[in-house]
């Protein structure tokens, strides 16, 4: 199922009024396009959070979310993230935690076939 807008701004409340949705649409539809290059299909339990996790990195890369986010809520249920560090592979912790899921799915997929 294809993230909203809503949800992404929800993981973000307290930079969420500073971004117009037009930019939030169009970071949503190129995660989007990128997620299923990856090959995670709409129908997956993971898409919304993987398009997500990217649209988040994207912005966060762009300057547009204006700092890395270290943590998200919504309603009860929190995440943080712990910094990667300076000698990281991934430049956002969004991107890191994006990539740990991916890997995962795609780990599944191979371990079926």
């Amino acid at each position: 199922m294809e993230a909203t807008e809503q949800e992404l701004r929800d993981m973000i409340p307290d930079i969420s009024s500073l971004i117009t949705s037009a930019t939030i649409v169009l970071h949503l539809a190129d995660a989007k396009a990128r997620v299923i290059q990856a090959g995670i299909t709409e129908a997956h339990a993971q898409f919304s959070i993987l398009q997500r996790l990217l649209t988040l990195h994207i912005m966060s890369i762009s300057n547009i979310v204006g700092k890395e986010i270290t943590s998200e809520k919504v309603s009860d249920v929190g995440i943080n993230y712990k910094s990667t560090g300076t000698n990281s592979l991934y430049s956002t912790n969004w991107e890191k935690t994006y990539h740990q899921i991916l890997v995962s799915i795609q780990g599944m997929c191979d371990i079926i076939l």
